[in-house]
């Protein structure tokens, strides 16, 4: 049915396009595209390619057309081919200084750059968009760029200068804000305010004329399935995603169909809807493996596992857990791979720069000795008399040769800066990370300040906790100057300080020692492991020492080919078997962590709590 109406939409296209030959201006090929780009961009695309080849156009006009077939492509997610015509429209339309045009392909290279998580080269295009569209007061593309700008700042987590962009773009003169609003809606959304979302949600679906214009609509429906996910809403879920998943359809936005169905695996299989949740994840699998989207893919993989697991064919099960641990390594390479090339650019623009500046110098040279042989050969026409002359040229060398050196000298410190740069930025990001993961630590202060059910507050500062062991992990990486490791020893002190502190323990009564054994450990390793320790220490403070003195012991050390973590307490001890078969949030947390080091738990209670962890996936640094 899909293809009919496809079909018949071209079909009348290329008929009044026809019609457009023989008659005089009663129908624009742009205007049309224009209309329909946002609800058929498949039309669009082959109606523009038809008439390309058929129909003179001029050079003026070919820009636009490239950039017209750049939105089709990337509407669709085809975001190779998006690039290719926008970057053909952009060069054409600057041959010939065509300024507007020249503008408008590169606000849509920085929407598929940012699509493709290309976030500094897509800024760099909207900032650049943006300085045309505001000295010529085109009010409508400055919504739409601040918007996206937003919307980038907004996916890299700094959510504070992306409302002061939506907000920026709310105060321009310009009817064209359905996007601006939806993008404000996801910000409420990670703000947790899905009230005040639904509500900007609501209030544009009331508007007619969006009606047909299905990317706005799948915007709206798809996020909008993600707000009454978080409220609970299984009705308004389903309808929202069957709406989202229709309006995708007909745009032929592959991309976002993936997220749609990971998004409904995932939500039915929370609900026990195993048979749903299993279409979702085929049709998810399908479009993800359609337009390479890997991260989709991974997400879905990790939910199969689950699958498996609650099948009992743990065979499979762990196979797909390697597969998935493969393909998240493999992301995360990559995305490292991404930043080391950028990298590569700042270090090959301060070499080509060098070079540049080397070159200038070179022709100075050359100027400089042909100015001395014209004074070699007035010299010997001139005689003695002229010696002075030649003398001062020479001077003159001396000093400009001088001034080569230091420029040499400045252009050799600032490639050492940048080499330098490229050996902190790791540590810059560390740093950031950390600083992130002390502001979710202080959201959860904040909102566990807000709570009254004491569980719920227990809660929170168990997540708390776990969140501050992972920053000091990053504190440790950012402040050394080896960031391939963390010395565990201090760590694990300053971890066992800080959950003192937090439960306000008298360290006359209880007492802690750590030894590890002067080992040091990769970031893979001491992540889950951090967590497992916060978890056992945590234990050990809430349940242990409830009279007396009492002492709680850490050790680390190596034996064979296993990394063993011993930590022990001689508090009044717990029963093995309630313990082992504990289904509590945090004994559920040790148990998932310790499969991803391949650890084996054993619980001893004699004279206290003794807990053994032999781990066999983990990672020395030397």
């Amino acid at each position: 049915m899909l293809r009919i109406v496809r079909g018949a939409w071209f079909a009348c296209a290329l008929f009044l396009v026809v019609v457009s030959y023989s008659q005089p201006p009663s129908f624009n090929v742009f205007d049309f595209a224009r209309e329909q780009i946002n609800k058929n961009p498949d039309t669009v695309q082959h109606l523009l390619s038809q008439v390309f080849n058929d129909k003179t156009f001029t050079d003026s006009q070919k820009s636009e057309v490239f950039r017209i077939l750049g939105e089709c492509y990337r509407i669709q997610s085809q975001f190779d081919s998006a690039l290719l015509f926008f970057e053909k429209g952009q060069n054409l339309a600057s041959s010939q200084n065509n300024m507007q045009t020249e503008a408008l392909c590169r606000l849509g290279i920085g929407q598929t750059l940012l699509a493709q998580g290309r976030m500094s080269d897509a800024q760099e295009s909207f900032t650049s968009a943006l300085q045309y569209f505001e000295d010529h007061e085109m009010n409508d593309e400055v919504v739409k760029t601040l918007t996206y700008i937003g919307f980038l700042f907004q996916r890299s987590n700094d959510l504070s200068l992306a409302r002061k962009m939506y907000d920026q773009a709310l105060l321009q003169p310009s009817d064209e804000k359905y996007h601006l609003l939806i993008s404000l809606a996801t910000w409420h959304g990670r703000m947790n305010q899905p009230d005040s979302a639904l509500r900007i949600y609501d209030s544009l679906l009331t508007i007619p004329e969006i009606a047909n214009d299905y990317l706005i609509m799948s915007r709206i429906h798809l996020n909008g399935a993600i707000v009454y996910d978080q409220l609970g809403n299984h009705e308004k879920v389903i309808e929202y995603n069957r709406k989202a998943i229709r309006y995708n359809k007909e745009l032929g936005n592959l991309a976002s169909l993936g997220i749609i169905y990971q998004n409904l695996t995932q939500y039915h299989f929370l609900r026990g809807a195993y048979e749903r949740s299993r279409v979702c994840l085929d049709s998810g699998y399908f479009y993800a493996n359609r337009v390479g989207d890997l991260n989709v893919f991974i997400k879905l993989l990790g939910i199969e596992v689950e699958f498996e697991k609650l099948e009992g064919d743990y065979k499979k099960a762990e196979y797909l857990m390697e597969k998935y641990d493969f393909l998240k390594d493999s992301l995360h390479r990559q995305r490292q791979s991404e930043l080391a090339r950028e990298l590569n650019v700042k270090y090959e623009t301060a070499t080509n720069k060098q070079r540049i500046a080397e070159l200038q110098l070179e022709q100075k040279d050359a100027a400089l000795s042909l100015a001395k042989s014209k004074n070699q050969r007035n010299l010997i026409l001139l005689g003695f008399g002229l010696l002075l002359v030649v003398a001062g040229f020479l001077y003159f060398g001396y000093v400009t040769k001088k001034k080569t050196s230091d420029v040499l000298s400045h252009k050799n410190l600032q490639i050492s800066s940048a080499l330098e740069e490229r050996e902190t930025l790791l540590k810059e990001i560390h740093h950031r990370v950390k600083n992130n993961l002390q502001v979710i630590s202080g959201l959860l202060q904040l909102q566990a300040g807000s709570l009254e059910d004491e569980a719920a507050i227990d809660a929170v500062k168990q997540g708390q906790h776990r969140v501050k062991s992972m920053a000091l992990i990053h504190q440790r990486l950012y402040s050394t100057d080896d960031v391939r490791g963390v010395d565990i020893q201090d760590y694990f002190e300053s971890l066992c300080s800080e959950l003192f502190v937090a439960f306000g323990v008298d360290v006359e009564r209880v007492d802690y020692e750590v030894n590890t054994n002067g080992l040091k450990l990769d970031i893979d390793t001491v992540i889950p492991l951090g967590l497992i320790i916060n978890e056992l220490v945590t234990n050990s403070l809430k349940y242990a020492f409830s009279t007396g003195k009492g002492l709680l012991r850490i050790e680390i050390k190596q034996e064979a080919d296993n990394l063993v973590a011993q930590v022990m307490d001689n508090g009044v001890g717990m029963d093995e078997k309630e313990l082992s078969e504990s289904n509590s949030f945090g004994w559920k947390l040790i148990r998932s962590l310790s499969r991803k080091l391949k650890a084996e738990i054993e619980i001893v209670t004699k004279s206290g709590t003794v807990v053994n962890i032999v781990m066999s996936r983990y990672k020395l640094v030397k």
